[in-house]
């Protein structure tokens, strides 16, 4: 089980077979605490991550700064729209990215082999399939980053990473 995700998040858009959730955890043990970090600075996600936990098992932080960003944002700002679907649907959509990009090929005690099931295409990185997601969840990041930014006072510990689009 990871901070804000465990096994049985994915679903809906998020949706990986029986097979794949049983093995999501290792995925989300190694990726999730990478990108909360990036999304935060060390620092920052040190507190966020002490507030969550002290809400255990609920997932959720308590304090009302960090309600602010880990919940959806939707914020009128010039003539746009700045938009997250939440730091849950961030990580979820990070974790499945990751999980997919990695599964083409498997190590087994052959060596490493590619996937190819009978009566099926995988389809090309360029699809956009895959990155799409990806790129979906560098949008809320940047949009959760961008609120924190606008509002620097209430987190003076922040010390983010940007992140970029995968364009093809």
């Amino acid at each position: 089980m990871g901070l804000l995700i465990n096994a049985t998040d994915f679903i809906d858009t998020f949706a990986l077979s029986k097979q794949i959730v049983d093995n999501i955890s290792a995925y989300i043990d190694r990726y999730e605490e990478k990108y909360l970090a990036d999304l935060l600075g060390a620092e920052l996600y040190k507190l966020f991550k002490a507030d969550v936990e002290a809400n255990a098992p609920n997932q959720v932080p308590t304090d009302a700064n960090y309600l602010l960003i880990y919940n959806s944002i939707l914020e009128d700002y010039s003539n746009c729209i700045v938009r997250s679907e939440g730091m849950k649907s961030m990580i979820l959509g990070f974790i499945w990215f990751e999980y997919v990009r990695g599964s083409k090929h498997k190590h087994t005690e052959s060596g490493v082999v590619y996937n190819n099931v009978e009566l099926s295409t995988i389809p090309a990185w360029s699809s956009g399939f895959i990155q799409k997601r990806y790129n979906e969840s560098i949008t809320n990041y940047e949009n959760i980053q961008w609120y924190i930014y606008q509002n620097s006072g209430d987190y003076p510990e922040y010390n983010g990473i940007c992140k970029g689009r995968i364009l093809f």
